[in-house]
Order: C-alpha cells, then sequence, then structure tokens
C-alpha cells in the first residue's frame, strides 16, 4: 500500500487515525487493509496574536492554552502582605474541527498573569461551528496580610482554567488560611484544568505556614511533603501536536500549576529544608513557577521569590514574600507564563498558513 496516500473517499487519514499519544499505523485501515507508513504533518503554532488563513479546508486537530495565573500579591511596596499561594495553570483544551475553504481564523494567545493577576484567555475564533474554541486564563495565588495589631485576612486563590493556591498567614490558626481557587472556570468537558491548594499550616509545626499551590490542567495542587512542605503545583497535560514526539518523557507538558509559598523557622530534618512547593511539571522542567521559601539560616530574595516556568507553555507563577521579614530585594508572587496556540493536520489535506510552520513524520 502506498505510503503516501492522504485521502480515503475524501476523508482525510487525519480524521480515521488519532494521534493522542497512540501510533496511527495501528489504527488506520484503509479498505480493510492495515495503514502500515508513516503519516507526514504540518503544524502551525502561534506563540502571540494572529491568523491562520485557510486556502483549502479540511480537518485539523488543535491544542489551545491560556496563559498562566500569577502568584499571590506579596509585594515590598505593602509590607504588612504575607506569603503566597501559586497561580493556577492556564487552561488546557484540544479538538478537532473541519475549516472552510478561503477562509481566516483569529488566533488569541493568552498572556501570562502578573503578580495578583489571572491569565488571559486564548482561543480560535468562530472555528467550531461558528463559534470560539476557547481555554480559560489561570487564577492567581491567594495572600494573607497581617496588621501592626497582629490581625489578620487572608484572600482565597482565584477561580481559573486552574485555580489559584489559597493565601495564608497563620498566627497560629488554621482559621487563618486562604481557600483553593476552583478550576475549570469554562465548566467544559473535558475539564480545562482543576483546583488549587488551600493554605495551611503544617502538622508538625505550628510556626510553618505554608500556602497552596495552583491547580494543573492534568491535576488538583497537592502537599509538597507531608506534615511541613507548601502546597505542590497540579501537573500539566502532556501534548506532541508541535513535533510529533512519541516518548511521552520528552513530550511538551502544558498548563501546569505554580508552587506555593512556605514561611517558618526553616529547619532540617535529617533530608531536607522544608523548601517552598515544587513545580507541577508532570515531568518536565520549568513547565511552572516554583513556590518561594524563608530559609532562616541564609535568607536570600531569590529563594523568597517566586519563580516563572517557561514562555508559552501557560504554567502558574510560584507564590512568595516580598512583605514582613523577607529579604530585601525578594519579588513575592511571580508572573505566570504565556499561552499558545497550536493547529496540525495531515500535511497536503489542508493548505493553510499562519504562525510558525514545521512538519514531522510519525
Amino acid at each position: 500500500m502506498a505510503n503516501n496516500v492522504k485521502k480515503v473517499n475524501g476523508i482525510a487519514i487525519a480524521s480515521i487515525a488519532k494521534i493522542n499519544g497512540q501510533n496511527d499505523t495501528d489504527l488506520a485501515k484503509l479498505n480493510g487493509e492495515e495503514f502500515t507508513g508513516s503519516i507526514t504533518y504540518r503544524s502551525h503554532q502561534f506563540t502571540s496574536n494572529g491568523t491562520f488563513s485557510v486556502t483549502t479546508g479540511g480537518s485539523v486537530d488543535v491544542l489551545v492554552v491560556a496563559g498562566g495565573g500569577g502568584g499571590g500579591l506579596s509585594s515590598s511596596s505593602s509590607p504588612n502582605n504575607r506569603p503566597s499561594g501559586g497561580g493556577g495553570g492556564g487552561g488546557v483544551r484540544t479538538g478537532t474541527f473541519t475549516v472552510a475553504d478561503s477562509t481566516d481564523y483569529t488566533i488569541v494567545v493568552g498572556a501570562g498573569g502578573a503578580e495578583d493577576s489571572d491569565g488571559g484567555l486564548s482561543e480560535i475564533q468562530a472555528i467550531d461551528s461558528g463559534s470560539d474554541f476557547e481555554a480559560s486564563g489561570g487564577g492567581a495565588g491567594g495572600a494573607g496580610q497581617i496588621s501592626s495589631s497582629h490581625t489578620t485576612s487572608v484572600t482565597a486563590g482565584h477561580a481559573g482554567g486552574s485555580g489559584g493556591g489559597g493565601g495564608m498567614h497563620s498566627w497560629y490558626s488554621a482559621a487563618n488560611s486562604g481557600s483553593a481557587g476552583a478550576g475549570n472556570a469554562g465548566s467544559y468537558s473535558p475539564v480545562e484544568g482543576y483546583a488549587g491548594g488551600q493554605g495551611t499550616i503544617q502538622s508538625n509545626d505550628v510556626s510553618y505556614e505554608a500556602t497552596g499551590g495552583g491547580g494543573g490542567a492534568g491535576g488538583a495542587a497537592t502537599e509538597e511533603h507531608s506534615g511541613y512542605g507548601a502546597g505542590k503545583g497540579g501537573v500539566g497535560l502532556k501534548n506532541n501536536y508541535i513535533d510529533g514526539e512519541q516518548t511521552s518523557a520528552d513530550q511538551e507538558v502544558y498548563g501546569a500549576g505554580g508552587g506555593g509559598y512556605i514561611d517558618g523557622p526553616a529547619r532540617f530534618d535529617g533530608s531536607l529544608y522544608h523548601s517552598g512547593g515544587s513545580r507541577g511539571s508532570g515531568g518536565a522542567t520549568n513547565a511552572s513557577g516554583r513556590g518561594g521559601f524563608k530559609h532562616a539560616s541564609s535568607p536570600s530574595a531569590s529563594s523568597s521569590s517566586g519563580g516563572t516556568g517557561l514562555a508559552n507553555l501557560g504554567g502558574g507563577g510560584g507564590g512568595g514574600d516580598a512583605g514582613v521579614g523577607a529579604p530585601a530585594g525578594a519579588a513575592g508572587g511571580a508572573s505566570g507564563a504565556s499561552g499558545v496556540v497550536i493547529i496540525r493536520y495531515v500535511d497536503s489535506a489542508v493548505d493553510a498558513s499562519g504562525g510558525t510552520e514545521a512538519t514531522y513524520s510519525i
């Protein structure tokens, strides 16, 4: 059988065989015979707003990733602000649509949210039977605050594609923990993301106050280390539309949650210093921002500040602390990462332009 067959009765092979981490050659059937050749795909990656211009239409697969939420407010300009939660990952959605001949589709790519700000929505306009196909920006992390009279208030993580982690200032009271932000703001099925984590005092030492991590597109935020650790960001989702990578460990991870912050007399328990919440990577490096932490023996601005994930993966920003007692120069909650839109199809089955184009065979 020829390996260059692109359509069967006018239907693109892409409509018969789906990758999504599986091997097309095991799935495609042509007139009852197994298709054993490779399939060449063309991808279009949009890292900023643009236009997908279609000359000859057909079936396309799309990945839409919104901007990640920023870590919660903990600004040096407002010194009573306290440790902040991690930002939620941007919503992640995939779909398969038929694009029309001689049609332009507007692409919107969401920006990452700054400290205390939600990520921006990403979308392909009018592609879904005339409706927009979109993903919601990640929710910002919450914050805690303490006044000169030691009264406290906390804010919840924001709802979003994935929810932000709750803030915290315990004053040794669990009643002062910020609740988690809800995920799946667009009420989609399948869901576009999950909830963040709640701020908490740590069961092994009530002088530790830890903020929640941001939720991820692949799961909710969790606790980093039982009894001590700040919230770990929820894992993101892997996808190979950009390059067809078949090895799971090498696929990009989108929409991971930012880690929460831990504040307390950082101690060594025989194996580790109680660090801030880790990135909700799901296996990839820097898919979202790490949480900051207070290291009593050698505090530094870099450790107290939250981290930011790589651009165009939609990860949430890490929670941080630039308020009371923070080292000079600490930046507090970090910005979330920008989103991305990727469109791919069987090469030659569709004629289109826009974004950064690439081809690959699998």
